[in-house]
């Protein structure tokens, strides 16, 4: 049931990604149910993710880039992120 919770949660456009998040965190924290793999198609769940000075080298590289996060960002608080 965990794993349908989770895989449900990311499938709300966006509304859920927050508690996806946190739930497959939970999930491996408690080594109850192994978690093998959650994909958020847009990672927006927090605006200060958009100021990493040094990000890591795959990050935004693939699907949601760092420029799609600050204009998301910006679009959403109506000022730069961060």
């Amino acid at each position: 049931m965990l794993l349908n919770m989770l895989g449900n949660c990311g499938r709300q456009g966006g509304t859920g990604g927050g508690l996806a998040a946190a739930l497959a965190l939970l999930a491996r924290d408690r080594k109850q149910v192994p978690v093998a793999f959650q994909h958020l198609a847009y990672p927006m769940l927090d605006d200060r993710t958009c100021g990493a000075a040094d990000p890591h080298p795959y990050t935004g590289e693939f699907v949601w880039t760092a420029k799609m996060n600050r204009f998301g960002w910006t679009s959403l608080l109506g000022h730069a992120p961060g």
